[in-house]
């Protein structure tokens, strides 16, 4: 019976470090699922009768010197989105091509992203 589950990891000032955690938790799940017959599958979607989100990440921006203040945050804008916040979603979606390497690696990851998937 297929099962989805959300893992956590700490939050990380280091790109690199926080990497390998999510490769080893990955690997860990991996092998994990296999001890028990089982197979960890990190697709988007397995088939188009299941949910499924994939391997994804949250992003979250404070100012640490600041009281964790969310960066991302500007309540008196009408948007309520800082112009730092703008900045990103856009420096986002100019290099989507690129991400989309990382967040659909495979051909089936891409095919069950369309509609009845």
């Amino acid at each position: 019976m297929p099962e989805e589950m959300e893992l956590m990891l700490n939050y990380s000032n280091n790109v690199l470090l926080l990497s390998d955690d999510v490769l080893f938790a990955r690997e860990t799940v991996a092998a994990s699922a296999k001890q028990y017959g089982m197979k960890a599958l990190f697709l988007p979607k397995t088939s188009g009768t299941q949910a499924g989100n994939g391997l994804h990440l949250h992003f979250s921006f404070h100012n640490l010197f600041c009281d964790q203040v969310n960066s991302f945050s500007d309540p008196t804008r009408l948007t309520g989105i800082s112009s730092r916040g703008e900045l990103f979603v856009e420096g986002i979606s100019n290099h989507l091509p690129s991400l989309l390497s990382f967040s659909l690696p495979t051909v089936n990851s891409v095919r069950c992203m369309g509609p009845g998937c």
